[in-house]
């Protein structure tokens, strides 16, 4: 699969896609707790520091990355950036 960096918006935001393979017979389960587990794990590791900075998740991301698009075989996660403000979404 090719890998292609975010185009941004006029607005300045962006739409990041990460596609996960996967094998399953439950897509749409399979993708609501992937959704589920990515909620959480914004909450837990929303702000982080980075050289003596702290830094936080929603600075960066307009909400928590949900699973967007799902087949047998893959699910999309999208995060969605925030216009002028997303600084450090690539670390």
């Amino acid at each position: 699969m090719e890998i292609k960096l975010p185009k941004k918006k006029p607005d300045g935001s962006f739409c990041l896609e990460i596609a996960l393979r996967v094998n399953t017979s439950d897509p749409k389960g399979l993708a609501v707790r992937i959704t589920s587990w990515l909620e959480e794990w914004t909450q837990k590791n929303r702000y982080w520091n980075w050289f003596e900075q702290t830094l936080d998740f929603f600075n960066d991301f307009a909400g928590s990355p949900i699973c967007a698009e799902r087949t047998s075989e893959f699910v999309i996660v999208r995060v969605e950036g925030r216009p002028k403000f997303s600084k450090w979404w690539k670390d």
